[in-house]
């Protein structure tokens, strides 16, 4: 599970799609193009603030898929 301050804005160049902030699966975080979707936010810190905030009250988590990609 990273930690907020592991998380960083897209890089110089590349445009994203929307800010996705996924707090449950096999991958958590903040990303930049759909796939499981959780929620959509219109800005990198507005999903990095929603990202914090349910970081900080302990509901992040990794929950490996049985055959899935980290199986």
């Amino acid at each position: 599970v990273p930690i907020p301050s592991e998380i960083h804005p897209p890089r110089a160049g590349e445009t994203p799609e929307g800010f996705w902030v996924i707090i449950v699966g096999q991958e958590v975080g903040v990303f930049y193009r759909c796939g499981n979707v959780q929620k959509r936010y219109p800005s990198f810190q507005e999903a990095l603030s929603a990202y914090m905030v349910k970081y900080d009250e302990g509901r992040v988590r990794a929950a490996l898929l049985p055959g899935g990609a980290f199986w």
